[in-house]
């Protein structure tokens, strides 16, 4: 997949992004099902994710998630994301970001999309696949208790709704009350509790998001009943290390999930010779494990650039079907050009 002028780039704004993103979001979750498989097979390059973290500037960082996909249909480029807890409080998202693509031929970049809503369609996605695959493919749930009710909540609802899930009531605990009530306002006609507590949310619930802005944890055995059957814990740091030993861990990738101070990383930490990982969820999706009835599963996706390449190649194969694409023709320097500017340069000397 590349530019059809090898000079050429585009540039996909948030609106575009987002009118392709929302056109056919079980098409979103298939492209993220495609990629996990793919990387359970070796077909990806997947390096750790390195970037910036700001020591004077609490939660603070800009991240780097290079990426590529191996196949028929080959696909290379990098997210960089910023997330600054601060911005809340300025009334700007949290987290921002760009996917650049590169053609598989030349390399060249030849598309820049906006990224916040491609990560957090992405997470919302994984979470759904996960979901399904740790409550052994039944989408009918009593009580979803939602903790933190912010953009990723909000993406992984309606992600949910269109893979056909249903939940009979929804308990929503964010530090924000007026965020959790604007978030209960678009849950539509299910019955919505607003509560003062993740254990008042989490009470006799069967599955409980946490998407939070947590950096360390805050949820301990007494925060959270044993009730719930699935945790999709996609804030990483919510959970103390005692929970995640008490419970089966499901993550996208292993070589990751131990590190930046996670959960995951933190148990590990604090007993290093107790096994805290039960499998991948490509081992779970490939029946390669099998769940204990009797205990929780928690599924932390330390998020995987390919995720985001195949959710970006997905927007700009739409958005050049509908003829979205405006492409800038001579981004790039080119031999020609190149010429042109020496040519300058001695004329200015």
């Amino acid at each position: 997949m590349g530019a059809s002028c090898p000079d050429a780039f585009a540039v996909l704004d948030a609106s575009t992004v987002g009118r392709t993103l929302w056109g056919d979001l079980p098409a979103v979750i298939a492209a993220v099902h495609e990629a996990y498989l793919r990387h359970g097979e070796g077909s990806t390059l997947n390096p750790a994710t390195d970037g910036l973290h700001f020591p004077n500037r609490h939660g603070a960082r800009i991240l780097a998630l290079p990426a590529h996909i191996n196949g028929a249909s080959q696909i290379s480029g990098i997210k960089w994301i910023a997330s600054f807890p601060e911005n809340l409080k300025r009334g700007l998202p949290r987290a921002s970001a760009v996917v650049v693509l590169n053609d598989e031929e030349t390399g060249r970049p030849f598309v820049c999309l906006e990224g916040s809503q491609i990560s957090a369609a992405r997470t919302a996605a994984s979470a759904v696949i996960a979901a399904a695959a740790m409550n052994d493919g039944q989408r009918v749930v009593s009580k979803l208790a939602v903790c933190g009710a912010g953009l990723i909540s909000r993406y992984t609802w309606r992600f949910l709704l269109s893979d056909k899930w249903r939940f009979e009531s929804v308990a929503v605990f964010d530090q924000d009350r007026g965020r959790g009530e604007a978030f209960a306002a678009e849950l539509g006609a299910v019955p919505v509790r607003i509560c003062a507590s993740v254990r008042e949310a989490a009470l006799n619930s069967e599955m409980v998001l946490f998407a939070t802005t947590a950096t360390r944890p805050h949820v301990d055995l007494l925060a959270l009943p044993p009730e719930p059957r699935v945790v999709l814990h996609l804030s990483l740091r919510d959970l103390a290390p005692e929970v995640i030993a008490e419970a089966q861990n499901i993550v996208d990738d292993v070589a990751h999930a131990f590190r930046d101070g996670t959960s995951l990383a933190l148990a590990r930490q604090a007993d290093p010779t107790r096994p805290h990982m039960t499998g991948s969820l490509y081992e779970l999706l490939k029946s390669s494990i099998e769940l204990d009835q009797n205990r929780p599963r928690i599924f932390s996706p330390f998020g995987l650039g390919i995720l985001d390449l195949a959710v970006a190649r997905l927007v700009m194969e739409r958005a050049i079907e509908s003829d979205l694409v405006d492409w800038i023709p001579e981004f790039f320097t080119s031999n020609h050009s190149s010429r042109r500017v020496d040519e300058t340069l001695k004329e200015v000397q």
